[in-house]
Order: structure tokens, then sequence, then C-alpha cells
């Protein structure tokens, strides 16, 4: 993906991508059918294969809005790789998706920011909740004090 051209951070709601995932070392095996009409470009996913995985989670995964989803197919037998270069790549809510004969093609993550969001949103919650029980808080003042701790606590 060298030189290609990145948007805006949070411009994304979702990015679907089916990489080049085949190791260099396997294109010289593919069926005559797809090795000798496929551009080398759309097969070849470096040395191992992920080669896309690792330069799509890390350099596009800001460029999705917070909650923003990412979706890979898979190579088989690259599922548990690929989910842990999402992993690495700080991206949470994981999944793979199988097709109809049970073999992993899809694997899906939520930016981190979702993550790192929701997390933030529990704790205001709970503090908000807190405030009720203890300083015996209306329900009004317990929501209005948490969204000002939201406003506070965003980025």
């Amino acid at each position: 993906m060298p030189g290609a051209s990145r948007p805006h951070p949070g411009e994304f709601q979702c990015i679907i991508s089916n990489p080049p995932y085949i190791p260099r070392g396997d294109i010289a095996g593919l069926d005559a059918s797809v090795r000798d009409y496929e551009p080398h470009l759309a097969l070849d996913g470096g040395e191992d294969g992920l080669d896309f995985y690792r330069s799509i989670s890390e350099q596009w995964r800001e460029c999705l809005v917070p909650g923003g989803r990412l979706y890979f197919e898979v190579g088989i037998g690259q599922a548990d790789a690929v989910l842990r270069i999402m992993r690495t790549q700080g991206f949470g809510d994981i999944q793979v998706v199988k097709d109809h004969q049970d073999i992993p093609e899809w694997c899906s993550a939520h930016s981190a920011r979702r993550s790192e969001e929701k997390k933030a949103q529990m704790v205001q919650m709970n503090m908000g909740r807190m405030a009720v029980k203890v300083l015996g808080l209306d329900k009004s003042d317990a929501i209005m004090a948490a969204v000002q701790r939201r406003c506070l606590l965003r980025p």
C-alpha cells in the first residue's frame, strides 16, 4: 500500500477489504486459471500472506469513526493470525464469520477508540449511579453530572 493517500481520521464507518493473502511461495502452486490470469499484485500477500492485514490494521485504524468496523476476508488457515494482528493494533470485539462449509472466511473488529469510549461511558454511568445512591441526588442531577463528565473526558 505504499503511496496510497489516506483519508482524514474518523472518515469511515467501516472498511471492507479482500486483500492479497496468498503467501509468496505458494503462488507458483496455484491453479493455472488463477496463477496465469490474476495479476500477481492481487495475489501476493508477502512472505506469510499477512502483509496487507498488518498494513491496513496499522495505517487505516484511525480513519474509522469511533465504533467503526474493519472487515477482512481471510485465506484458509489465516483467521487466527489476522485476529492477533487486529488485537495487536488495538481493535476490539473481534469476530470470525465462517462460510457455509464452516471455514473461517471473514474477520471483523471495532476500532479501539470505540472500546475506550465505551469503557469511559461505563465508568461515567457507574459514577452517576454512585452519586444517586451516596449523595441522594435525583436522577436528573445525576444525568447532568454524567453528561458534564462525559464532555470533559472526550479527547
